[in-house]
């Protein structure tokens, strides 16, 4: 029996985000491996309870909340009551899924390492951030026995900026959910439509909003063709962390005083179960980053036969494989809105290109693929 430890913070917030899915995808596939209870001892830490998934309840897993007199330290569940714990259960091989692993570790680790822009461009992020990571990412990728990278170009990058040697990194690309489909329920879509205030038509740009991604720039450019398409709404969803920081709220406001009607919608988070229903119903969704590990609504966007709009940059090259409609430069508005202009004017032409984005996604990125290889390589380096 493999006795594996998970650092699971990430699974702390009630939001699930990328990085929470791509752990839970992990967690519930092995739950679902015949015989998994023979096989497999995992024990899940965080540092405050994990919100209540029902496969968690499997004795496959145990959970486990690493706390400092009582209360939620970072400190102290990172620097040593993880590492102590991880050794007291007797774990064989350790799994650090984001980007960092405790560093008194003593337990042989794999960790991921989702992409670097950290150290790529570094004034994007606060000086906190980046003091943290920059230390972290630098100790964590000497003491890990092996690094997952979800991209070739991810692999590059931690070549380039941080010396590992290449033999040290694999690429395992990370699965997408087979829920992401073409949906035949109208009725579903349009009840999820009315929950966000779109009226017909609209483009969707959903993720955190980093200034690398230029949603800034999406609005504008939107902003440029409003009146061009009366029944057209941008619907924009993720958290605002753009840096320097951009108002979004105000920025939209002007776009929908221009127009006279409700244009722009900043909806912030997007609940999970509607991620489906809004891809499905969308014209076109939007990503336009100039740097990504991976760029999952990019994958998530062609599963459901629709456009996206995007870049052919970074690792957006092997996650759209050349069915995403491209934006050469990210920073050009008027680019940006010519390309919007002609995906609204030509739907039946891109979701035609889409399909064959579906069946690329499928074959590629599938979780039935990435975890036995991570499996694998958690065994490997065990013995």
């Amino acid at each position: 029996m493999l006795r594996i430890g998970i650092e699971a913070h990430i699974l702390e917030d009630k939001r699930t985000g990328t990085t929470a899915r791509y752990l839970l995808n992990i967690l519930r596939y092995i739950n679902s491996l015949p015989g998994a209870e023979n096989n497999f001892r995992v024990f899940i830490y965080s540092k405050r309870p994990i919100k209540n998934f029902d496969f968690l309840s499997s004795p496959v897993f145990e959970s486990k909340v690493l706390t400092f007199l009582g209360r939620s330290s970072w400190i102290a569940y990172f620097g040593y009551k993880l590492p102590l714990q991880a050794k007291k259960d007797n774990v064989d091989v350790m799994f650090f899924p984001f980007n960092m692993m405790a560093p008194l570790t003593q337990l042989r680790s794999i960790m991921v390492i989702h992409d670097i822009d950290f150290f790529r461009d570094p004034k994007s992020y606060s000086l906190k951030y980046r003091i943290v990571y920059n230390l972290m990412a630098k100790i964590s990728v000497n003491r890990a026995e092996k690094i997952i990278s979800v991209s070739k170009f991810s692999r590059k990058e931690l070549v380039k900026h941080l010396g590992v040697e290449p033999s040290k990194v694999k690429v395992v690309y990370q699965g997408v959910e087979e829920k992401f489909e073409k949906m035949d329920n109208i009725a579903e879509i349009k009840e999820v439509k009315k929950k966000y205030g779109i009226n017909d038509r609209y483009i969707f740009s959903a993720g955190l909003i980093f200034t690398r991604r230029h949603t800034v720039e999406a609005i504008k450019a939107f902003g440029d063709i409003v009146n061009d398409f009366p029944d057209v709404q941008f619907l924009v969803g993720g958290i605002n962390a753009t840096e320097p920081f951009v108002d979004l709220e105000k920025l939209s406001e002007s776009i929908n005083n221009k127009a006279g009607r409700k244009a722009v919608i900043l909806a912030g988070f997007i609940d999970e179960q509607d991620m489906v229903p809004l891809y499905n119903g969308c014209e076109f969704s939007v990503y336009i980053s100039e740097y990504e590990g991976f760029g999952m609504p990019v994958v998530e966007t062609l599963r459901c036969e629709r456009p996206v709009l995007a870049t052919n940059m970074t690792a957006l090259k092997e996650s759209g494989g050349g069915y995403q409609v491209s934006v050469e430069d990210p920073g050009d508005i008027s680019e940006i809105a010519e390309k919007m202009r002609d995906i609204l004017n030509n739907p039946e032409f891109y979701r035609n290109k889409a399909k064959g984005g579906a069946e690329y996604v499928k074959k590629n990125f599938s979780w039935d693929k990435a975890v036995p290889e991570i499996l694998k390589l958690l065994n490997k380096t065990y013995k």
